[in-house]
């Protein structure tokens, strides 16, 4: 389990960063990204597509979870109140991205859970394929094999029950690259299977990082 140490507010300075600032921040880089796109000659085709932001935090080293030396790689939501992607199959917003999910899952939930997206396609057709955990690995057995899986979807769901397992039979490709949501195999639990259209819309409205080994943090 990962600890966070003990500190008393009282010892620290007021924060430097304060909401006027952070808005006056955005305010300038969103009047440059539209001048950026009034010079382009592509403007009218980027016209509709969303833009994404990074934002970098740097950590004082006492505030660094862990000690700074990362965590197992299991990603940390932060709920949106406006979402990057669509939570909805009839969302409208034509600035929200679609996503295409695989779902890992261990064999004896595979057609519950299957069952369930045939049932409400509106919050789960964005779930693409249920596999299980052999058939991960009985089809999935070499680097390239897995490789062409992971350009497949944009994001991974996992049992948490098997996430070990998981991220064992996925490899190091898995945790390491940024994919469209930018976050490793997220693990949900499945064994309320009537959760998991509230679990997949809680996951799509939300931006996800990994506490790192230092002291720098980037978040979607």
């Amino acid at each position: 389990m990962m600890t966070v140490p003990t500190l008393n507010p009282d010892n620290f300075p007021a924060p430097v960063i304060s909401k006027e600032l952070v808005e006056n921040a955005l305010t300038a880089l969103l009047k440059f990204s539209q001048k950026q796109k009034e010079v382009s000659s592509k403007s009218d085709l980027l016209s509709d597509e969303a833009e994404n932001i990074s934002l970098n935090f740097g950590l004082a080293k006492v505030l660094v979870p862990n000690g700074g030396k990362g965590t197992n790689g299991k990603p940390i939501n932060i709920s949106l109140p406006h979402p990057m992607h669509k939570v909805l199959s009839e969302d409208t917003d034509s600035n929200l991205e679609n996503v295409e999910i695989c779902l890992i899952v261990k064999g004896d939930s595979k057609e519950k859970l299957q069952d369930l997206i045939d049932r409400f396609p509106s919050h789960l057709s964005c779930i693409k394929k249920v596999l299980t955990l052999d058939s991960l690995r009985k089809k999935y057995p070499e680097f390239k094999h897995r490789r062409e899986l992971y350009q497949r979807f944009d994001l991974f769901l996992v049992d948490d029950r098997i996430l070990p397992m998981v991220g064992k039979a996925l490899g190091k490709i898995f945790f390491k690259s940024g994919n469209k949501m930018g976050s490793p195999p997220i693990p949900i639990s499945v064994t309320n299977p009537n959760k998991l259209p509230f679990l997949v819309s809680q996951v799509l409205s939300s931006s996800f990082f990994t506490i790192p080994a230092g002291t720098c943090v980037g978040v979607r």
